[in-house]
């Protein structure tokens, strides 16, 4: 996780680690669909349940950044 210190504080950069997430759950729906053929059944299930640990991930993410904002000091 980025961190930047803003007046004091430590504000954790959540945008950044959701768009790495999302980065990764495209490039492996990429790899299962250019490789479909190749896949057996196991192997497709894999990748479908890292799909969903994936998206599981970033709307755990996305909740605990609307439900527990972090606290900012403006420099106004």
């Amino acid at each position: 996780m980025s961190m930047i210190k803003n007046a004091g504080y430590k504000v954790l950069v959540i945008v950044e680690d959701v768009n790495l997430l999302i980065i990764a759950m495209v490039a492996i729906e990429c790899y299962m669909i250019i490789d479909v053929k190749n896949l057996d059944t196991l192997r497709i299930l894999g990748i479908t349940a890292e799909v969903l640990i994936l998206a599981v991930a970033i709307l755990a993410i996305r909740y605990g950044h609307t439900k527990f904002p972090c606290e900012t000091k403006d420099d106004s």
